[in-house]
């Protein structure tokens, strides 16, 4: 009888209630939580005769959820790659936002078995192709610009091509 009793008394000392204001900074957390948001940015590229790219908004969705990871307003000209997009989202006094790099869509890469058995990559060129832009919500973004990023003078730069008004 006496280990049954000191085994309650000990569990009774080692199993605290939680204090109230931690249990209330939790629910806090999680309210902060569901209020973040993601707007997707659905658009379609298209390349004319003359070579020329035009983006187009397709549609956007702003849906509940927290992305991982960090965006600049800057994105560091160190890590530029040949063929890609610069895409900056701004204001209307076009001070930027957000700023990020991404595979140009108009560019693809297969992979195939070719004749001899062997894994071939091929690339490929779209005339036009639909795309995804994915970054946390701000509600100052009215705008996106569109830059290719080309050799220059031996060196890696952007080039703009495009602009959508929001």
């Amino acid at each position: 009888m006496k280990y049954y009793y000191s085994i309650a008394v000990l569990f009774l000392i080692t199993c605290k209630p939680l204090q109230p204001n931690l249990a209330g900074n939790h629910t806090k957390s999680k309210k902060q939580k569901s209020e973040a948001q993601i707007i997707f940015y659905f658009l379609k590229a298209i390349k004319d005769v003359n070579n020329n790219i035009s983006v187009k908004l397709i549609n956007q969705k702003t849906v509940k959820g927290d992305l991982k990871g960090t965006y600049s307003t800057e994105f560091p000209k160190e890590k530029f790659i040949q063929n890609n997009w610069v895409v900056t989202f701004s204001d209307l006094t076009k001070q930027n936002i957000i700023q990020l790099q991404i595979n140009n869509p108009l560019i693809g890469n297969i992979e195939f078995i070719n004749e001899k058995k062997n894994l071939e990559k091929k690339r490929i060129t779209y005339k036009s192709k639909e795309f995804v832009i994915r970054i946390p919500f701000n509600n100052s973004i009215k705008a996106i610009r569109f830059e290719d990023i080309i050799v220059k003078n031996k060196k890696l730069t952007k080039e703009f091509f495009h602009y959508i008004k929001l």
